[in-house]
């Protein structure tokens, strides 16, 4: 018997270099009265634990003004105290049960010359633990930096730890089982070393120094320096042999793979000659390039974060890189490594600061300080606690007409009308679009990688002949997965697939772009049904073009479909596979690309839709200096 399967929908949106073109879900954590302090905020690897020090009565639980160590819990909307006698700079393990700071209390019983000293406090356990011990109360410790199982902790100190640093200069020091081990010792004393990052995995920490601590570092520039844990070797990673640019603000992602900082050297074998003060990742092979950056060459940002297997990195600068910041003020973005695209997660006025901010494992959050007033709760412009989310991982699922939704995620968790297991998803009804009809929107910020399988059902009391759609819309793109009537949709079953690439090859020609080509390959992994047409949409972010191509059927398992759209030769292959899975092949060739010759780059997604089911896939074209082609990165 043959088998009969047929595409429904092909969908390639093509939009300006990143996407997508709206700002994460903002949230605030602390509010505080005018006068009180809010300072260094840390967030765990799930999301769920933010760390941060305040001289506020948060929650009632400090009535006296003294800056103490809290803890808040996103998920229970919990407020709990840490410190009772002062404590700053704290930091949250990954796990979320290990908490250090420095302090010059007595918790243990360990610091009656009150010196200022690395502690870490137990949450599971109730216990403070003192990780340093200045004998002689001539120096302090700060600024620690902590692992995902709270094992190992770096910091800075000017104390004569075990007595090797008897010249009282500031120095970072790496704790582990073993005790307090020094990282950047300098016996002349002509250089000091600062700002630890530890990585998730405890692998590896980075800091700079203006110390000639490998003998790579005569002119005593401020350097970034890497020390293996396993291998107990300390290298230097930048070298600017110019003198006229330094490095600073190192952070490590969580699987110690990648380090992101800043740097005004001249670094990557000469690609910042105007010594602007940029973010760069070094990758552990030793290579540096550039982070932000553009087609006429870097720009300044600030503050690198980066999340677990370096995806994501966060920065903060004053650029319009998505055009959602014409008043070029300080705004948080994230740059995906993979897709080499920008997206903004803040909008904020002139004016406005922020300080800290830090991913989440994922890349779906970021944790920060601002004086910025986005949700009207801060009035008097105080330094307050936030999150947010990052609009690329958005995934909304929206049904039009008296109908429910019932949403699973790739781990199996639900949203419902009646309840969420889903972390951070909403579920809400409404007229959303002011048309007079009633909606039902299922709204995850942090869209997991996998399929979302969504279940349609008739609404109380719904008339079956009532008309009604589903639709999706994921990574800037809007895909429809079904319309009929409630009575045709109830029982349907429908799914959204945020999926990676198997295989991807392209180069665009904007200027008489006939030899352009786009070719996506993926992996589809269960078997299609349904019918319906095949549309290619194209969009710098202010056009859009559609152009209906036909249909294509399956049979015996294999089925392609050839056509010409306004120049666009357009293939598609599918091959269905034994167990029920099927290779996806699209290519599309040539077209009149001339709209984007003065496009540095290029953000294209490709949604196809099989029948109620659509995968979305991302990737990114950067032009080429050298032949003006827009090639895939």
């Amino acid at each position: 018997m043959k088998r009969l399967l047929q595409v429904v929908a092909c969908l390639v949106f093509i939009g300006p270099w990143l996407a997508p073109a709206s700002e994460g879900e903002v949230v605030q954590v602390t509010n505080t009265p005018s006068g009180r302090a809010v300072g260094g905020a840390s967030v765990d690897a799930s999301g769920r634990w933010i760390v941060f020090s305040s001289t506020a009565d948060v929650a009632g639980l400090n009535p006296t003004p003294v800056n103490n160590v809290f803890v808040y819990d996103v998920q229970e909307n919990q407020f709990s105290r840490i410190t009772s006698e002062g404590g700053n700079d704290p930091v949250i393990s990954g796990d979320g049960r290990y908490v250090a700071f420095s302090s010059d209390a007595n918790y243990t019983g360990r610091n009656e010359d009150g010196s200022e000293e690395i502690f870490r406090y137990d949450r599971v356990r109730r216990r403070f633990y003192q990780v340093t011990r200045d004998r002689l109360g001539d120096g302090s410790s700060v600024l620690p930096s902590i692992d995902f199982k709270g094992k190992r902790i770096a910091f800075e100190t000017t104390s004569n730890l075990r007595g090797r640093n008897a010249d009282f200069s500031n120095e970072v020091y790496f704790f582990n089982r073993s005790g307090n081990m020094p990282l950047s010792r300098d016996p002349e004393g002509e250089g000091e070393s600062y700002t630890p990052a530890v990585a998730g995995d405890g692998s590896l920490v980075a800091f700079v120094s203006t110390s000639n601590l490998t003998g790579r570092n005569e002119d005593f520039s401020q350097e970034l320096m890497i020390y293996d844990v396993k291998e107990r070797v300390l290298y230097q990673a930048t070298n600017d042999v110019e003198g006229f640019g330094e490095s600073s603000a190192p952070a490590v992602s969580g699987n110690g793979r990648f380090v992101v900082f800043v740097s005004s050297s001249n670094l990557g074998g000469g690609d910042n000659p105007d010594n602007v003060s940029a973010v760069w990742i070094r990758r552990k092979s030793g290579y540096s390039s550039l982070v932000t950056t553009k087609m006429d060459g870097p720009f300044d940002a600030e503050q690198p974060t980066i999340d677990w297997d370096g995806e994501w990195i966060g920065f903060v600068a004053r650029e319009d890189l998505v055009g959602l910041n014409p008043d070029r003020s300080a705004e948080i973005f994230l740059y995906n490594r993979q897709r080499k695209t920008f997206t903004q997660v803040t909008s904020h006025p002139p004016g406005c600061n922020i300080v800290g901010p830090k991913l989440t494992a994922t890349g779906g959050r970021v944790v920060y300080r601002s004086n910025c007033d986005p949700l009207g709760l801060n009035p008097d412009r105080g330094y307050e606690v936030f999150w947010a989310t990052n609009p690329a991982k958005h995934l909304v699922i929206q049904g039009r007409g008296n109908i429910e939704l019932v949403v699973f995620d790739p781990s199996g968790r639900l949203a419902n009308r009646l309840t969420t297991t889903i972390p951070l998803a909403r579920y809400e009804v409404g007229d959303f679009d002011s048309n007079g009809v009633q909606d039902v929107r299922v709204t995850i910020p942090e869209a997991m990688e996998g399929r979302y399988r969504i279940q349609v059902l008739a609404g109380t009391g719904a008339d079956p002949g009532e008309a009604a759609e589903v639709e999706a819309s994921l990574s800037g793109v809007v895909v429809r997965l079904a319309e009929g009537t409630v009575g045709s949709l109830n029982g349907l079953e429908a799914s959204v697939t945020n999926q990676s690439f198997t295989r991807r090859s392209s180069t665009l020609v904007p200027v008489a772009g006939t030899s352009s080509k786009a070719t996506l390959g993926a992996r589809i992994p269960y078997p299609m049904a349904s019918s319906g047409p095949i549309e290619i949409r194209w969009s710098d972010g202010r056009r859009e073009q559609s152009f209906p191509c036909g249909q294509i059927e399956l049979l015996d398992g294999r089925g392609r479909f050839f056509g010409t759209v306004d120049g666009f030769s357009v293939a598609l292959r599918l091959i269905a596979r034994a167990e029920g899975a099927v290779s996806l092949r699209f290519t599309a060739r040539g077209g009149d690309l001339s709209e984007f010759a003065g496009t540095d780059h290029l953000g294209m997604t490709v949604a196809v839709r099989l029948g109620p089911d659509a995968h979305v896939y991302n990737w990114r074209f950067t032009r080429s200096p050298q032949t003006g082609k827009l090639t895939l990165r």
